[in-house]
């Protein structure tokens, strides 16, 4: 776990169990940016930043390394942005392999 100034980042495989069988267990979502528009690009796995659902990501696995795209409904404040940044370096050390955060 990751916690910058008491914010834990996750970033959830699609299918995890903690979004699927725990029914008790809900992440609401961040409140959305006026500008963000529809939600066109959606892929299923969600970013949780302080217990709440921020946005979603999908990685490009190259030879060189990943290249992980978040799609977050808002702009994230410091401490969220350095739980995230935390997420993306476990996330780097668990593929054993460079992962590049690209926000989209």
């Amino acid at each position: 776990m990751s916690q910058t100034e008491g914010i834990a980042a996750y970033l959830l495989p699609e299918y995890d169990e903690a979004v699927l069988t725990y029914t008790g267990l809900t992440f609401p979502d961040m409140p959305w940016a006026a500008d963000h528009g529809a939600w066109a690009n959606t892929f299923p796995r969600p970013v949780i930043i302080g217990g709440k659902r921020a946005g979603t990501w999908r990685r490009t696995i190259a030879r060189q390394g990943v290249t992980l795209e978040a799609n977050l409904f808002a702009a994230l404040n410091a401490a969220e942005s350095d739980a995230l940044q935390a997420a993306v370096r476990r996330y780097s050390t668990f593929l054993e392999i460079p992962v590049t955060l690209r926000m989209i």
